[in-house]
């Protein structure tokens, strides 16, 4: 074995037995290193041939190692690490690797399917890798620095190199020390062990061993020598291992030239519409919106007068009764003065939408700030009333404050204040903050917001507008051709328009505001574009409105003594409510479609639970959730609200 690789002793690692690493300690002496070398790989050979006969008699098998470890594998898009946890075993006829997705925790992984099993033998060839000679390299993006090789045998498994990285350096060799026992285990002799070798990162390949240049070039030098498989053949059920960066190319090539052609067409067909300033200022001047704009400044008066009786309830001035029914008054001037104030004065949809929104906002924040302090005042007035004396009764009936507790002290102006200006709708007395603002960054995210802003404004008067003027008719006429073509033709804008305000606002003016206001808990998505079940994208896409839904309508319809199915259903409803409020009142007309189709949501969660519930590491879920929703059931939707309007 190289000097060059060194092995630790294998009981350090708590993997391998004890007679072994007493048997590596005495390895001092280079003259007997040979004979020990020799010796050890003896008693090695044994010990597995015990626990392979033991696995053979008792039908079960004996793990060597398992934990998780990150493993390289080229996808489509990208070169990626990715979790995975494998176990070394010892089965009735020989030692295999096994690897599992990690789903939901260990125990889930360990008794999952495979997704890949590795036959161990003496044919094995295990590199180290070092960056000793490197030591100022930076990694890529989620690249390990403990990294090493598996270069396996034809025939041992579904891929030639498994390249794996572990946490540190005594994992990492602790793995591979682990892997050698197991291949030199099943050898007739200790040169026919696995070869270990290092080798510096930059020179490991990614891919399959070329093929070494052959010596004969006369005709009858042979070609097929070896079993092999075709290049995009995958037997594991994954991705190929094939480099396919060049179709990935070719791809996106051919899908900007298609975005090319249809902005050649639009723009020979409508000619250039985009008129921003003039439709922001026709809408901003129009009669009525300037009393849109003074209920806009008057909504922060609402939240004074939550806030006023939240202190009353607080100094025992009200019962809870009369506190909850004025709270309960608030929230609903909150919503019914602003949606009278559009309906009266008819104020255009940009206008009419943006007041609305504001107000949508400001009334779940104050259900979230009066439920919370509701809670906060009956949880305090029972302990209070456990630390009571015998003179109590002089207080009043006035809450008093508990130690380490923030309550009422919470109930400040400048509190109430602050928690408007968060980026989230949830109300709690303390929240995870920052300590400095990022000018830089911040001037950047101003900036991509712009950018955005103006794409969603090209995009909506250029492509989105003509359209949805020359599909009145179909509509209204209910032309279901004329429907279908203005939906497809509707779809590729559509999904731009989804994703660049999904971007801008979620991503973006969200983080922004964080940043102003010190708020550190900026996880307001989540990969909501992987979602296989259409539950997983109403959960991931927008957590500031998801944590609002669990806090204030799922968990407490659950404490109610409803069952689970009951309190989704009503999570729905109150969901699909809102959806229409926000559309239908900018727009001047009640119809019904957004709460229908948000209601329609409800089987589609079944059947994409179910196709992947049948279906494991199946796409075809987050397939029906693009048709469903993007292509399909948004643009529908804005095609009869735009006949309506």
């Amino acid at each position: 074995r190289p000097a060059a690789f060194w092995r630790p002793p294998l009981g350090a690692h708590g993997n391998c037995s004890t007679e072994w690493a007493e048997a590596n300690s005495g390895e001092a002496d280079s003259s007997t290193m040979a004979d020990e070398d020799s010796e050890l790989h003896k008693l090695r050979r044994e010990v597995l041939k015990l626990r392979q006969e033991n696995a053979l008699l008792s039908g079960r098998t004996q793990v060597l190692k398992e934990g998780l470890l990150l493993r390289f594998r080229e996808q489509v898009l990208s070169l990626n690490w990715k979790q995975r946890f494998f176990d070394l075993r010892v089965e009735g006829d020989g030692a295999v690797l096994r690897c599992f997705e990690v789903r939901g925790g260990r125990k889930e992984a360990v008794h999952g399917e495979p997704r890949m099993t590795v036959r161990l033998s003496e044919e094995v060839e295990i590199l180290r890798e070092s960056r000793a000679d490197s030591p100022g390299r930076r990694t890529r993006h989620g690249e390990p620095e403990h990294c090493f090789q598996i270069k396996l045998p034809q025939g041992a498994g579904p891929t030639k190199i498994l390249r794996l990285g572990a946490t540190s350096e005594d994992e990492a060799l602790a793995w591979v020390e682990a892997i050698s026992t197991a291949c030199e285990g099943t050898a007739k002799d200790p040169k026919d062990g696995p070869k270990l070798r290092r080798v510096n990162s930059r020179d490991v390949p990614s891919g399959p061993p070329k093929l070494s240049k052959a010596n004969d070039t006369s005709a009858l030098r042979p070609v097929h020598t070896r079993i092999q498989d075709s290049v995009l053949t995958s037997e594991d059920g994954g991705i190929p291992e094939c480099n396919v960066v060049g179709i990935v190319n070719l791809s996106v090539t051919v899908m900007v030239l298609i975005h090319f052609r249809l902005i050649y067409e639009n723009v020979n067909k409508h000619g250039l519409v985009l008129d921003t300033f003039r439709v922001v200022g026709s809408s901003v001047l129009r009669p009525g919106n300037i009393q849109c704009s003074l209920c806009f400044l008057s909504l922060p008066l609402i939240a004074l007068s939550s806030l006023g009786v939240e202190l009353l309830a607080s100094k025992g001035y009200s019962s809870d009764a009369v506190s909850t029914s004025f709270q309960i008054l608030m929230c609903t001037l909150c919503l019914a003065v602003p949606v009278a104030v559009i309906r009266d004065t008819r104020a255009s949809p940009p206008v009419g939408g943006t007041l609305l929104f504001a107000a949508t906002v400001l009334f779940l924040k104050l259900v979230s700030f009066a439920h919370v302090n509701w809670a906060l005042r009956k949880q305090f007035r029972q302990r209070g009333r456990a630390k009571k004396d015998d003179d109590a009764d002089a207080t009043g009936g006035e809450i008093q404050a508990v130690p380490d507790s923030k309550y009422p002290a919470n109930l400040g102006l400048k509190d109430l204040v602050m928690f408007i200006a968060y980026p989230t709708l949830v109300y709690q007395t303390d929240y995870p903050r920052t300590d400095v603002i990022r000018k830089r960054w911040l001037a950047k995210r101003f900036g991509e917001l712009l950018v955005c802003v103006a794409l969603i404004s090209i995009i909506a008067e250029q492509f989105v507008v003509p359209t949805l003027k020359r599909s009145a008719m179909p509509v209204m006429s209910l032309d279901i051709v004329g429907i279908t073509v203005a939906i497809l033709k509707l779809a590729v804008p559509n999904v731009y328009l989804w994703l660049f305000m999904f971007y801008a606002l979620f991503h973006l003016w969200l983080n922004i505001l964080a940043e102003l206001t010190y708020f550190g808990d900026r996880l307001f998505y989540k990969e909501w574009w992987n979602a296989t079940k259409l539950e997983d994208y109403w959960r991931f896409w927008n957590l500031p409105v998801h944590n609002w839904l669990v806090k204030h309508i799922f968990l407490p319809v659950l404490n109610s003594g409803f069952g689970k199915q009951t309190a989704v259903f009503m999570t729905f409803l109150v969901s699909a409510i809102f959806h229409e409020l926000l559309v239908s009142v900018p727009c001047h007309t009640l119809r019904l479609w957004a709460f229908l189709g948000m209601m329609a949501q409800l089987p589609l969660v079944g059947l994409t639970a179910a196709i992947d519930k049948k279906l494991k590491g199946s796409q075809l879920g987050n397939v029906v959730f693009w048709i469903s929703f993007c292509i399909v059931g948004q643009p529908l939707c804005v095609l009869l609200y735009f006949a309506e309007v």
